[in-house]
């Protein structure tokens, strides 16, 4: 089973940062800022947090430092003779019974004003995790390599007053269900740390869950070979809003008992919506895509000879050398029509950077609606804008190249 670590930001405060760089325990300066603030155990009846180790980080390009306070019996704790650096990062920390709980802190004023740590206890039940809503978006499809872009994201919410921990079997973690032959797969997600793992029917995720809401948004591509696909799918934790949504030309589909997606304008583009509300958990879903383009005969050969791997074209037989002439010969004359970079390429690129700027519009007139509540809003933006800046590089890296 592969495993791929999912890399926190700089000023992320988790035990992993901390183990990976040699940790230098800082002695406290007798003057500059301070931070102090109580530890709260947010499970009814849990267990007190007198000792618990505070960590307070010290991030910067140069440097890992840390200060360490043991919580007093009424979770208090202090930091003293801080001296502020506008480049470096700061936050604090608590590991509880193998889970980190902690916040990011601006330091760039003065002093902040007490703050509060919550932690919880653990339980390895995933029955408290619903999805709140499940939005899936047909990107794009190309028809030369004939696959369809996918991007997807499910939020979770945690409405207990225990953390879910995953158990250490591949069934008791996150998993999310991807199609035969998927691939490209991205994932990011608001739930920190987290390691992902690519498994035979998709992906897991193994990352602790406090209470509150969080977000998991990843994209893939997949495979499909006739003008119609029918697109089955698992829904662990439900739905309580599911929305699957194809921007008006891409390709067609349908929800079988669910229904029939509606014509919508969402940042003055056209898309087909579908809407469900009230999704069980465990339910199975078909989406039936109709009207997937097919390419033509000359598209076919281009790109069996893409496909090609040259190096293991020896000519140990005659039979195998004529082929490599002519498919030497047929690549070469495809490169006199189209020079540079494929078209198809920067196509795609183009159509998922469009498809996700119709994702952010939408979002932002269900702000000002008064539809999605303002930490929501501001994570979703945030998952988008950096999925918009990804594609934006890719597309000049692109350029670059042609």
């Amino acid at each position: 089973m592969n495993k791929r670590r999912l890399l926190p930001p700089l000023a992320l405060l988790t035990l992993a940062l901390v183990l990976l760089l040699p940790p230098y325990v800082a002695r406290a300066q007798a003057a500059g800022l301070s931070v102090e603030g109580k530890v709260v155990n947010g499970t009814a009846d849990g267990d007190p947090v007198e000792g618990l180790t505070v960590v307070f980080h010290q991030e910067s390009p140069t440097q890992h430092t840390h200060l360490e306070a043991d919580a007093d019996a009424a979770g208090h704790f202090r930091f003293d003779g801080i001296a502020f650096d506008a480049a470096t990062s700061y936050g604090v920390s608590v590991d509880y019974k193998g889970t980190i709980y902690g916040m990011d802190l601006d330091l760039s004023g003065d002093s902040p004003g007490p703050i509060q740590v919550s932690i919880f206890e653990p339980l390895q039940d995933d029955s408290i995790l619903e999805a709140t809503g499940v939005s899936i978006l047909f990107a794009q499809t190309d028809k030369a390599s004939k696959t369809i872009w996918v991007l997807e994201i499910v939020q979770l919410r945690n409405s207990s007053d225990r953390a879910y921990v995953p158990g250490p079997q591949p069934m008791q973690l996150m998993r999310f269900g991807l199609p035969p032959g998927a691939s490209d797969l991205e994932v990011d997600t608001s739930i920190r740390p987290a390691d992902i793992f690519q498994v035979e029917l998709g992906f897991a995720l193994s990352a602790s869950v406090p209470p509150g809401a969080h977000e998991v948004l990843y994209g893939y591509k997949f495979p499909y070979s006739d003008a119609a696909y029918l697109l089955e799918k698992n829904l662990p934790y439900g739905a309580g809003q599911l929305r699957v949504v194809a921007p008006e030309g891409v390709l067609d589909f349908t929800g079988g008992p669910l229904g029939s997606p509606q014509p919508t304008s969402i940042g003055g583009q056209s898309y087909q919506v579908l809407e469900v509300n009230h999704v069980p958990k465990g339910t199975r879903i078909a989406l039936e895509l109709t009207g997937l383009p097919q390419p033509s005969f000359g598209e076919r050969v281009g790109r069996a000879i893409d496909s090609i791997r040259w190096e293991l074209a020896a000519p140990v037989a005659l039979g195998v050398l004529l082929t490599a002439v002519v498919g030497l010969v047929l690549l070469r004359a495809r490169r006199s029509r189209a020079p540079g970079l494929p078209e198809t390429e920067q196509v795609s690129v183009a159509s998922e950077r469009e498809a996700v700027l119709g994702m952010i519009a939408g979002l932002d007139r269900e702000k000002e609606g008064g539809l999605v509540a303002e930490e929501d809003y501001r994570r979703r933006r945030g998952l988008l804008t950096k999925k918009l800046v990804e594609m934006r590089r890719q597309e000049q890296e692109l350029s670059d190249e042609g």
